[in-house]
């Protein structure tokens, strides 16, 4: 019998999948057979689309801090992307109470670190750090259960910057946009880049059962 998956290990696995298409990755990986306790099965790739939804939920205008945490962790600062996301996270749950710190970290954490990853690949274990290590957040995902469990619901009020249909992330290196779509249901799914230059219909409205 296999041993059940540490919540570490699990945690390293959900950021993989939050940024492989980032960063190029195609290969089928560990991840796809790890064990849990749990009935659920673990996805790490519906558990990132999750947290890619979380992310577009971020309505700070996250290009300066991101360029600032690429020009530190260039020279050397590789915290400079924690303390980026403690100190943004911190402001934005202030001003917004029914956010929680949890939340506001996880979604800071997530659009600051599919920004930088495009300069910093490295960055990927600094976020796995993050989130591994800091007590509020991860009694927040255990709590519900773990990973497989985790449901993270969009405060009342609160709206992506860029569309309450979707998420566009801004590429570091180009002026290109990448869509992320996930499908429609009750179910989370996988969500999928569409970088076209003119963005597909989809993104405007809802066609069949895909939306951005």
């Amino acid at each position: 019998m296999k041993r059940s998956s540490t919540f570490e290990e699990q945690t390293e696995c959900v950021v993989e999948a939050l940024l492989s298409d980032l960063l190029g990755g195609k290969e089928e990986v560990a991840w796809r057979s790890l064990e849990t306790d749990s009935t659920i099965r673990f996805d790490a790739v519906v558990i990132a689309s999750r947290l890619r939804m979380l992310g577009d939920m971020c309505n700070q205008d996250l290009e300066g801090p991101a360029q600032q945490v690429i020009t530190d962790m260039t020279s050397g600062k590789v915290e400079a992307f924690q303390a980026a996301v403690e100190s943004l996270s911190r402001s934005w749950s202030s001003q917004n109470p029914e956010l929680g710190y949890e939340r506001a970290l996880l979604s800071v954490s997530v659009k600051l670190g599919m920004y930088v990853a495009q300069k910093i690949p490295a960055v990927k274990e600094q976020l796995v750090e993050l989130i591994n290590g800091n007590r509020r957040v991860r009694g927040y995902i255990q709590n519900q259960g773990g990973w497989v469990s985790a449901e993270f619901p969009r405060a009342e009020g609160s709206a992506p910057s860029l569309g309450s249909s979707g998420h566009s992330l801004r590429g570091a290196d180009s002026n290109s946009t990448v869509h992320w779509h996930s499908q429609r249901g009750a179910e989370p799914r996988p969500l999928v880049p569409c970088s076209s230059a003119t963005c597909c219909s989809g993104c405007a409205s809802w066609i069949g059962q895909w939306h951005c």
